[in-house]
């Protein structure tokens, strides 16, 4: 009994509680989150990544998979601010076909477009031509535009192709009236797949739905299942990415950037801090496989000589196992 009551003055219950929990706590969750992320930024631990990627999308691209899809064009620096992030016009409508319609300030009048996926591997636009004019009444599958692309990216420069490709955009309705087309486009084609263009203003026609007596309905006919799959601009988000687009269009917009010099690369010369601490380890795994005494290569960690650097310089002459500070 008198041992607890001593035990209780020196050791007060609350300061004890206090301990043990401050212990318990740090043993069962260890470091925050934010505690990992300023380690890693502050020794550059690439390898946190794996810690960031458990919060990310795995329908999205994270930076080692770019290193990794980048590799044989040379080592570039990529981190999460660089991997672009899909923008779409709001208050859209997307087709499973990556056309989207948006309305306008006019209940009755709807822009038409093609969704960035659309594009995945385009580099080269080299014509465009409007089958439509201003007043013109489209039917289901008729022609509405005419355009030329490439996926060479040498086109970009010279501005020509000897084997492109002829695309034509079809209404996708029974019947719709053209109100304007986009003259900016029409005079730049290359608009056509420009990132740098306002996603709002990709537009390629704007337009009315009619009936057969050309009357403009009250309200769309948009219906999932007629005229294709309908999505608004989130579903249309979940679509791509789980049809595995929007990965490949990450992919693509980054190797787009590495094409036009966008990207700094890594010198060849410098190395990442991850393989300079690869290579730390594959050195100290060498001299651990070491089986000469350990007062040798103590005497050559003191003189900053190493037994590899012996072989590669010595001429095959044989080295002794004497070091210089031996009295005998």
């Amino acid at each position: 009994m008198t041992a607890c009551r001593s035990l209780h003055r020196l050791h007060p219950p609350f300061h004890i509680h206090a301990l043990h929990t401050h212990a318990q706590r740090f043993a069962i969750f260890g470091p925050t989150d934010d505690d990992w992320q300023r380690w890693a930024k502050e020794f550059e631990l690439l390898d946190m990544e794996e810690e960031q990627n458990k919060k990310r999308d795995a329908r999205e691209a994270t930076p080692q998979q770019v290193r990794d899809f980048l590799a044989n064009r040379g080592k570039f620096k990529i981190d999460y601010s660089i991997i672009p992030h899909l923008e779409l016009p709001r208050n859209s409508w997307f087709t499973n076909e990556h056309l989207y319609i948006q309305q306008t300030n006019l209940d009755d009048v709807w822009r038409m477009g093609y969704s960035p996926i659309r594009f995945i591997g385009s580099r080269h636009v080299e014509w465009l031509s409007f089958d439509a004019e201003p007043g013109d009444v489209k039917l289901f599958s008729e022609v509405i535009l005419h355009y030329s692309m490439s996926d060479w990216h040498p086109l970009r420069i010279i501005g020509q192709s000897l084997t492109d490709i002829h695309w034509a955009l079809t209404s996708p309705f029974h019947r719709i009236q053209v109100i304007s087309v986009n003259e900016k486009m029409a005079n730049s084609p290359p608009d056509l797949i420009d990132d740098q263009t306002d996603v709002n203003w990709r537009w390629i026609v704007t337009f009315k739905w009619i009936s057969k007596k050309e009357e403009i309905f009250s309200k769309p006919p948009i219906k999932d299942g007629r005229y294709g799959q309908w999505f608004d601009d989130e579903q249309y988000v979940e679509y791509v990415k789980n049809e595995g687009l929007y990965k490949t269009w990450q992919m693509d917009q980054v190797l787009k950037m590495a094409e036009d010099n966008i990207l700094q690369k890594v010198k060849g010369t410098s190395k990442t801090p991850k393989e300079l601490r690869h290579d730390e380890q594959q050195k100290k795994e060498r001299k651990s496989h070491d089986a000469r005494p350990r007062y040798v290569r103590l005497d050559e960690e003191m003189r900053g000589v190493y037994q590899e650097d012996q072989d590669d310089g010595g001429g095959g002459a044989k080295t002794t196992i004497k070091p210089t500070w031996w009295p005998f």
